[in-house]
């Protein structure tokens, strides 16, 4: 007997059945409670099946944690208010990101700061192919950022824009963008370590309050 012939929109539909349960997995165990097999068996398919989709289980981790990524896109879309100028927008958008990340802090080091079988920003073109109303109700700046791929490049083009208004100079925007990763990094560790989480808003405050001495020590 041959191979199912499935419709793109089966296929999508298929993907989206394994992503699903790639993410409810996720939710309850996290990065370390993923496997093939569990996902497939939740999906309701055979193991052989998810491989027709997913490289392996690191490709899949990784297309299923970007959906992580929604809460502080749809955050980031009714906030134009909040951001009246680039340097609050710039801020206002890390702690925004800070917050979600740091309920799934395994996701979003798993995501951004460990490694994958194909390019994040492949893997990111991928996923909002399969969900493209994620990115609905964004300007074109937020829009280009949540595009790319690693957390550099997609810091460093909030930090251009920084620079076009004169906020900070040109040639100070690489050792900002190093610095500010470095401590998102440091931020999720802490997180990852820590077992209790309440203090998560006075965390994330200090942070931001270290990222803006950044910028105004390094301008």
């Amino acid at each position: 007997m041959g191979r199912n012939k499935y419709t793109p929109e089966q296929r999508t539909e298929i993907i989206t059945t394994f992503l699903s349960a790639t993410k409810a997995i996720l939710d309850v165990e996290g990065v370390k409670g993923v496997s093939i097999r569990k996902v497939a068996a939740n999906a309701g398919y055979n193991s052989a099946t998810l491989y027709l989709y997913f490289k392996d289980v690191n490709d899949l981790i990784t297309l299923a944690s970007i959906g992580y990524l929604e809460g502080y896109c749809g955050m980031l879309a009714h906030s134009d208010e909040l951001m009246p100028d680039t340097l609050t927008a710039y801020l206002y958008s890390w702690r925004v990101f800070s917050r979600y990340a740091t309920v799934y802090p395994d996701i979003f080091y798993q995501l951004f700061f460990s490694k994958h079988s194909e390019p994040l920003s492949e893997s990111i073109e991928r996923y909002y192919s399969i969900y493209p109303e994620q990115l609905n109700n964004l300007d074109d700046k937020i829009y280009d950022m949540l595009n790319r791929g690693e957390l550099a490049e997609r810091n460093l083009v909030l930090l251009t824009q920084l620079a076009k208004s004169n906020v900070v100079e040109t040639k100070r925007i690489e050792n900002i963008n190093r610095l500010t990763v470095a401590y998102f990094k440091s931020l999720l560790e802490e997180y990852m370590e820590a077992e209790d989480h309440s203090m998560a808003d006075d965390s994330i405050a200090q942070k931001m309050q270290e990222i803006n001495i950044f910028l105004l020590q390094l301008s």
